[in-house]
């Protein structure tokens, strides 16, 4: 609760001061704005973005908040970046979600971005601090894919809502190579900490997303902040507004192995991927070796269950009762995130695993989770396993927490490797 002693502090790391915003404070910004120009307004709404953001991320001053780099490699994680969205809705009266920070890339973009939501409000409630929703918005709404897919979800016809997901995105452009698309994946790279550093080179981490609504670039966040190694990571095409659809498997691998390549810059790198990101990242490493003639230094497999595990049925089930819980802290997730899960889920029934001559570590998680509060499967056989792993680690925490809340643990597990591969 306050100063640690002396002797203690070299063995408990130190925590960071919860940003609060007091009662005194609520929609002072916006009352701020008032009357300004709009070259004023913006150099207003970025101060008060870089200071918030620098309050969450414990440093003295906006100054050590750079106005340009990226929200992810500052190191931001979802949960910091709730943390910045409650402050800026607290100070704007606006309703920003979670994803609209991790969105923003910077708090540039992000600043641009509220003086657009605040320019938009009606003139008749510009003053105010809540802006509640028209009746016809919240008609609009109640249409939306989401909220047809999270109808059908409490209504026990998960599947059928997924059909539904897979029926939008027959809908949208699809891609058959790297050619066919405008650009490459965008790589994050997450912010090093050099106090994490122990002296032993290892090769950089480079993390595939999860294709799910609740995957993305953002959820190695925690577990980039926790190791020693360099960490980059890659989003899955399709999941973002205007972006194409994976035409087959292959497509979606073959653009992803050009992305590894441009991320890793000719420097030694290991694939890392979490549940059905794991099939990914082992697909694209075998590709690389068998098409490319580039092997990865090692593969990280994190809790993958094989796409005919019956398991997957319970991960899928915990998944869906989840989205609606994520979309509060996220945001509601859009038809393209939606869509995407639904081509994904065709897609990875067609991953079959070829031999790689990059050692594997497969990270295991130690717990069963549970699915409305009761175990996901009766038994003792739901672990997951890959035979052809190198190295096998058991982690505590289950498949949905051993890269958040347990993510200290599989950071450790994930470095100790690392630092034992040949250089």
């Amino acid at each position: 609760g306050g100063e640690l002693p002396a002797l203690l502090r070299g063995l408990v790391p130190s925590v960071r001061r919860r940003a609060t915003v007091g009662a005194a404070g609520v929609g002072v910004l916006r009352q701020r704005l008032a009357g300004l120009s709009d070259e004023a307004r913006a150099e207003l709404i970025l101060g008060a973005v870089r200071s918030y953001a620098a309050q969450v991320l414990g440093h003295e001053d906006a100054e050590a908040v750079d106005t340009n780099h990226g929200f992810l490699e500052s190191g931001f994680d979802s949960l910091t970046a709730l943390e910045l969205r409650n402050l800026l809705n607290a100070a704007t009266g606006l309703n920003l979600s979670t994803m609209a920070v991790l969105d923003s890339k910077n708090p540039a973009e992000l600043a641009q971005l509220i003086q657009a939501e605040l320019a938009s409000l009606p003139a008749a409630v510009e003053d105010e601090v809540a802006v509640p929703a028209s009746a016809a918005v919240q008609e609009r709404r109640e249409e939306s894919l989401y909220d047809l897919f999270v109808g059908a979800i409490n209504a026990g016809s998960t599947m059928k809502g997924m059909a539904m997901l897979q029926a939008v995105a027959q809908l949208r452009p699809m891609f058959d190579s790297p050619a066919d698309l405008p650009g490459l994946p965008e790589p994050v790279r997450f912010k090093t900490r050099p106090e994490r550093q122990d002296g032993v080179r290892r090769p950089r981490l480079i993390c595939l997303s999860t294709p799910t609504v609740a995957g993305g670039v953002h959820q190695h966040a925690r577990l980039a902040a926790m190791l020693a190694a360099p960490v980059t990571a890659l989003p899955t095409p399709g999941f973002g507004r205007g972006e194409a659809l994976p035409g087959s498997w292959d497509s979606a691998v073959q653009v992803l192995a050009e992305g590894v390549l441009k991320a890793a810059a000719g420097e030694p790198f290991v694939l890392y991927g979490f549940s059905s990101g794991g099939l990914l990242a082992h697909a694209v490493t075998a590709y690389l070796d068998r098409v490319s003639g580039v092997r990865p230094a090692g593969l990280v497999m994190a809790d993958t269950y094989r796409i005919d595990s019956p398991i997957n049925q319970a991960i899928f089930a915990a998944m869906a009762y989840a989205v609606e819980e994520k979309a509060m802290t996220m945001g509601q997730f859009s038809n393209a995130e939606l869509s995407a899960m639904g081509r994904y889920a065709e897609l990875l029934p067609q991953f079959r695993p070829e031999h790689i001559g990059a050692p594997l570590l497969f990270i295991q998680a130690r717990d069963l989770f549970s699915v409305n509060g009761r175990p996901a499967l009766d038994g003792d056989s739901w672990q997951a396993s890959w035979d052809a792993a190198d190295a096998l680690r058991v982690v505590p925490g289950t498949h949905f927490t051993i890269a958040e809340q347990d993510a200290a643990t599989t950071a450790q597990a994930i470095d100790d490797w690392l630092a034992a591969l040949p250089a």
